[in-house]
């Protein structure tokens, strides 16, 4: 076995809390069940019926133009299937030919560190729920997350739909992301 001195420990421990999930992982820990992937974590929480969904984009964007870009993209990257309005501070998320609202999403805060909005309705959601989807800066990064969402399917049925929807729409924005930021470098 080979040895390894303390100073390697200390760099190893530094490392692991300096990622920028590592926070996210220590307080959902408890509650959730968690899979963290290289640059994202989910997890679910059965007894609770809880979602938390936090990728990290590899460079530190401004939250409101990291907000903005993610919901101009969503439109656009669904061919117009789905309709994204912002009216009195809420983005409302709508599929064609519904009237009603998939979503509600309202604004909470606005910093130049952060944008919270709360999940506040809409038929996707579970009404009068602590759900949020954030947009921050992070030590040299942006982080976007989706924690505590309380869907209003049956919990089996949004775990096989709705969640690995979500999981697969953050990975598209995540490369149009990359490939868009590394082309204007």
């Amino acid at each position: 076995m080979p040895f390894y001195s303390v100073k390697f420990f200390k760099k190893l421990v530094k490392s692991l809390h300096s990622h920028p999930l590592k926070q996210f992982e220590l307080n959902l820990q408890d509650t959730y069940k968690i899979r963290v992937k290289s640059n994202r974590l989910i997890s679910l929480s059965h007894s609770q019926k809880m979602y938390c969904s936090i990728q990290v984009v590899k460079e530190q964007l401004p939250p409101l133009e990291l907000t903005k870009t993610y919901f101009h993209w969503l439109s656009t990257a669904s061919k117009k299937l789905i309709k994204v309005t912002f009216i009195n501070h809420q983005y409302q998320l709508f599929i064609r030919f519904i009237p009603k609202p998939l979503l509600v999403l309202t604004l909470q805060q606005q910093t130049p560190e952060k944008v919270v909005l709360g999940v506040t309705g809409g038929l996707l959601a579970t009404p009068k729920q602590k759900g949020t989807f954030t947009f921050m800066k992070r030590n040299k990064c942006s982080i976007i997350a989706l924690e505590h969402f309380q869907p209003r399917l049956p919990w089996w049925f949004y775990r096989a739909t709705q969640a690995p929807i979500h999981e697969l729409v953050m990975i598209y924005f995540l490369k149009h992301l990359s490939k868009n930021r590394l082309g204007e470098k």
